[in-house]
């Protein structure tokens, strides 16, 4: 199976109350219904009740992969017996047609098998950011990027979602444990976070880095997804704890 490689950017969402199996399949059917293609191809594990059980990584269990036709994947993604890893796609993120993406689960820490859910994230071919001569191609990208994201952050509404690179995108319990301090430089906050939380997230950015939505806000400090924002690193960083501890506050 294709799988990206190289430099990557990955979209990444959390929603605590939604089983990673049901959040997997809504996040793959909404980039399908947006003109997503299927690869054809998906990575499985496959023994009793393999969908619901906890695990911590793409390859906790032994995984094989298979082919499938476009018809056959509602089968696999709601198959009791089936724990698809990752689904292989096209022309979600990446501006090339031929270029492998997929849907796949963030891992998540032993500690925090069977007390918390997976982040679910789209990863792609990101090598555009970084090498020179491409930052028209990196502008677009990066343009798709948010506009993808903020379209899925709409739809399935988690409690946060990030863009990142090399970075994964924590469970509430990991976060809670002390990963993901980065993980908040360009990303998305829920509403059911609570006012309070929203105005205090909010008020450590500038007005340009914050987009309000239907079901909460965006929050971009990278020029790379908004050409009008542009945050040092370092900044953002900073930042990025300081919103990771007021959504460990919110959510319990």
């Amino acid at each position: 199976m294709k799988m990206p490689s190289g430099e990557q950017v990955n979209i990444a969402f959390y929603r605590r109350e939604r089983h990673w199996a049901d959040l997997l399949r809504d996040v793959t059917n909404i980039l399908l219904e947006d003109g997503a293609k299927l690869s054809g191809e998906a990575l499985i594990s496959e023994f009793p009740d393999a969908r619901t059980q906890p695990f911590e990584g793409r390859y906790s269990s032994l995984a094989r992969v298979i082919t499938h036709t476009d018809g056959e994947l509602d089968r696999i993604l709601n198959d009791s017996n089936i724990r698809a890893v990752a689904v292989g796609i096209g022309n979600a993120v990446s501006l090339a047609d031929n270029r492998p993406e997929i849907v796949t689960y963030n891992g998540i820490s032993k500690d925090a098998l069977g007390r918390d859910t997976h982040a679910v994230s789209v990863a792609a071919e990101g090598w555009q950011f970084s090498t020179p001569g491409y930052e028209a191609d990196a502008r677009r990208l990066g343009e798709r990027c948010n506009r993808v994201f903020g379209r899925i952050c709409e739809i399935v509404d988690p409690d946060y979602a990030s863009i990142l690179n090399e970075d994964s995108l924590p469970c509430w319990h990991d976060l809670k444990m002390g990963m993901g301090k980065h993980a908040f430089c360009n990303f998305y906050v829920s509403h059911r976070l609570g006012s309070t939380a929203i105005k205090t997230i909010t008020d450590l950015f500038s007005r340009q880095s914050v987009v309000e939505c239907r079901s909460g806000v965006i929050v971009l400090t990278s020029a790379l997804y908004s050409p009008t924002v542009n945050v040092p690193v370092l900044d953002a960083r900073l930042k990025s704890e300081d919103v990771r501890r007021i959504i460990l506050q919110c959510i319990e």
